[in-house]
């Protein structure tokens, strides 16, 4: 059957057309949602979806009581005025992250099978070569965008995953790669059950953001997970100012006390081998701080459609005992730049990025930089009627 035979769980044999059909959510006999608005309270299976910042992100599929509020009154932008996200759990499971470098193919292999059913969160991520930094960030959804056997532990995406995408703020004049471009990674989160799990800690978090008038917002994230060893906690706080729809600057700092999780693993060949992150190899007491400062503007919302383009910015810096499941820690990070494109005229775009990460433990700075130039090139088509001539853009 694919998920082994539970007999609590699913009927041993079905008819030849009978259809298995999930109303509810629940690893538990219990389960209940309340809705009204754009909120719900429910008692069941959920994601803690702790996700709107990037240094205290906590997502996992727990069993337990969450609230999600999301005030009606929304924002000039569309952001609710205020999000207050609860929850709490006796964990029924541990935590897993695996990280896969596109291959070119469809085929990928989890650390672990028999994971638990639904536990699995799947996107991609688009990085700037020699960078954490995350360029673009694709949620996929199982059955339109992948398949997942729970029991074997592997999923099949419906298109292959290229190892590299292109560089969309514009391209280098000098490649020093025959594969120029930014790296390409799907990610997988998901809950499994070792060998000698004990069920009975409870874990309990929030997130909360409320939005002063339609341009400034302050955020704060709390997490603890009670552990028989060393218990986990995250803490942080964020401030968002938005003067537009795409120009914003934003602040973000967070602290950590032990690991989030010792069982991160990236693999360059589809899960066939498996290597740990760095930050597995920290002591459980690690604690360190983060925090960074990003951002970014659009010509055109500045200058009122006279120019068109944008410019942004970044700081980021992590001490090495800073414990997030999705950064490869480990070690003290610091990584800074800017970057910029601008459309001179329909014809020609220019471009520039100017990138430095130094890592200490390593002992041993990255640094690079690159400018672009994007010429549209209009070519006329003979038609087959002179009345209606037929015109074609492309881009080299």
């Amino acid at each position: 059957m694919g998920n082994g035979v539970f007999p609590d769980l699913y009927y041993p044999t079905y008819g030849d057309d009978s259809t298995l059909i999930d109303d509810t959510d629940s690893m538990g006999k219990f389960y209940v949602r309340v809705e009204w608005d754009k909120s719900q309270a429910l008692w069941g299976n959920y994601n803690t979806s702790l996700t709107g910042t990037e240094l205290a992100q906590f997502n996992r599929t727990l069993y337990g009581a969450q609230l999600d509020y999301r005030s009606p009154e929304v924002t000039r932008y569309g952001e609710h005025r205020t999000i207050v996200n609860a929850f709490a759990s006796e964990a029924q499971s541990a935590f897993r992250h695996n990280q896969f470098l596109g291959t070119g193919g469809s085929l990928y292999y989890l650390k672990d099978q028999d994971i638990v059913v639904g536990s699995e969160k799947v996107w991609v991520e688009v990085r700037q070569r020699g960078s954490e930094r995350v360029v673009e960030s694709i949620v996929l959804q199982e059955g339109r965008d992948y398949e997942i056997d729970d029991f074997q532990g592997r999923i099949i995406l419906t298109r292959p995953l290229t190892q590299v995408a292109a560089d969309t703020s514009g391209p280098s004049i000098v490649r020093d790669t025959p594969l120029d471009g930014n790296d390409v990674y799907l990610l997988v989160d998901y809950e499994y059950v070792p060998d000698g799990f004990e069920g009975d800690d409870v874990t309990y978090g929030a997130r909360g953001k409320h939005w002063f008038g339609d341009n400034i917002a302050v955020g704060g994230t709390f997490v603890h997970e009670n552990r028989t060893g060393q218990d986990y906690e995250l803490r942080g706080v964020d401030v968002t100012y938005q003067a537009a729809q795409g120009t914003y600057l934003k602040l973000e700092y967070a602290e950590s006390d032990s690991l989030q999780t010792d069982a991160s693993y990236k693999s360059d060949d589809g899960g066939l081998s498996f290597e740990e992150f760095l930050s597995n190899t920290l002591p459980a007491n690690a604690n360190g701080s983060a925090w960074s400062l990003e951002g970014r503007a659009e010509l055109s919302e500045l200058s009122g459609g006279r120019y068109d383009g944008t410019v942004g910015f970044w700081y980021k810096k992590r001490e090495a005992g800073f414990s997030n499941a999705r950064l490869d820690s480990g070690r003290e990070i610091e990584d800074y730049g800017v970057e910029g494109r601008v459309r001179v005229n329909d014809k020609l775009d220019i471009s520039a990025r100017a990138t430095v990460i130094e890592s200490k433990a390593a002992s041993n700075t990255w640094a690079a930089s690159g400018f672009g130039i994007r010429r549209t090139v209009i070519s006329m088509m003979t038609p087959s009627r002179p009345s209606e001539p037929c015109i074609s853009a492309s881009r080299s």
